[in-house]
C-alpha cells in the first residue's frame, strides 16, 4: 500500500506495509497514530505507529534531572534517557521497556517513549486508534499515559531554595526540605481523552506506550 494513502487508524506490518484490514500481512506491529501533513516528510518523521501493547511502569527509581525536556523528540529523548541510566546506573523501567520492546518484527532499540507533544497528537485521535485496537486485542487508550519529556521544575527549585534559607533563619536543617523538592524532578503525562498534560512525580507507576516512526 501506497504510504500517501495511508489514514490514521490502518494497522502497520513488518516490511513496511499498511493496510485498514488487521490480518492483511503477516505480523502486525500496531495501529497508525498519526501522519506528518507533510506529503514529502523523510522516512522517520512520516508518522507514528502505536504499539498495541502497554504496561504501568515508574519514570525512574530514583530521584535524578534528566536533561529530555524536548517536546516532538521522543527517540531523542528516550535515548538520552537510557544513557543518563547507564551512566549513573539509574533504572528507567518507562523508557527500558519501550526501547527494548521487540515483536512481530520490531528489532530492540527501534520502538521509543513518545515525547509530550508526540502524544497529543496522537490523544485527537484516539477514537479511530481505539477502534483499531479493538479489533487485534490490542489495549486501549484510556488511561493517563507517561511521556519522555521531563517537566522542568525551575521555579520550583528556586522557591525551595529561598524556602530553605528562611529556615535556616529559624535554625532548621537544609535536609528537611532538600528531598525530594530539590532534586527529584517532574515528568509529563496527558490523559488519553482530551490530551490534557499534567507533571507527575516520576516515582508513580503509570501507564506507559511505545510507539515506532516510519
Amino acid at each position: 500500500m501506497k504510504k500517501n494513502k495511508i489514514k490514521v487508524g490502518w494497522y502497520a506490518f513488518e516490511g513496511g506495509n499498511f493496510s485498514p484490514i488487521p490480518n492483511a500481512y503477516p505480523n502486525c506491529q500496531g495501529v497508525v497514530a498519526w501522519l506528518n501533513p507533510n506529503k514529502f516528510a523523510r522516512k522517520g518523521q512520516r508518522g507514528l505507529i502505536l504499539i498495541p501493547e502497554d504496561i504501568k511502569a515508574v519514570w525512574s527509581n530514583e530521584y535524578c534531572e534528566v536533561d529530555v525536556t524536548d517536546k516532538n523528540d521522543g527517540y531523542c529523548n528516550t535515548q538520552k534517557i537510557l544513557a543518563y541510566g547507564k551512566a549513573n546506573s539509574v533504572k528507567f523501567p518507562a523508557a527500558e521497556w519501550c526501547a527494548t520492546y521487540s515483536k512481530n518484527g520490531i528489532k530492540s532499540g527501534m520502538a521509543f517513549m513518545p515525547a509530550l507533544n508526540q502524544l497529543k497528537k496522537m490523544m485527537r485521535y484516539h477514537e479511530e486508534i481505539n477502534e483499531a485496537l479493538s479489533q487485534i486485542g490490542g489495549d486501549l487508550l484510556e488511561d493517563w499515559c507517561w511521556s519522555s519529556t521531563s517537566f522542568k521544575n525551575t521555579l520550583l527549585k528556586m522557591i525551595f531554595a529561598k524556602l530553605k534559607k528562611i529556615l535556616v533563619l529559624f535554625g532548621l536543617r537544609k535536609k528537611n526540605v532538600s528531598r525530594p523538592f530539590t532534586n527529584s524532578q517532574l515528568a509529563a503525562k496527558i490523559v488519553y481523552p482530551d490530551g490534557t498534560a499534567i507533571a507527575l512525580m516520576k516515582s508513580y507507576k503509570e501507564k506507559v506506550r511505545a510507539v515506532i516512526a516510519f
